[in-house]
């Protein structure tokens, strides 16, 4: 599984290697409630699938912004903070992440744009750039 994904990973990041400007290296891999989602990945090599990932578009495309993109996690919730912990972990351990997308299905009241806020405050005190995607 280990090479499926490095294969995938390189075969396609090196590919447009130089014409992207980021990549949203894994996407949608946690639930609502900050557990990680069931798929073929995770049921196989648990979380370790994420750092393999960005370590292998890493390679395949030096320059290139790494992120981790996620729905529903654009204000603070069990999900963001689910994130937060991931991306705070990652980097603590010299996995590259560049970024955080936060896709762009906001249904977030108005009344939460504190929230909102504050969210990509402390993804930006990781070092990390956001993005809407």
């Amino acid at each position: 599984m280990i090479s499926i994904i490095q294969d995938y990973v390189s075969t396609v990041a090196a590919h447009y290697r130089g014409a992207v400007y980021a990549w949203d290296v894994v996407s949608e891999i946690l639930n609502d409630n900050g557990s990680w989602r069931n798929n073929i990945f995770y049921n196989y090599l648990g979380p370790d699938y994420v750092e393999i990932a960005l370590v292998a578009a890493r390679a395949a495309d030096p320059n290139a912004k790494l992120y981790i993109e996620e729905y529903g996690a654009e204000d603070i919730n069990a999900k963001s903070d689910a994130l937060f912990y991931l991306a705070q972990n990652l980097k603590n351990n010299g996995v590259p992440l560049d970024g955080i997308g936060f896709e762009g299905h906001v249904i977030t009241p108005l009344t939460q744009a504190p929230s909102v806020w504050s969210n990509t405050r402390r993804f930006e005190s990781l070092d990390l750039d956001w993005a809407y995607t």
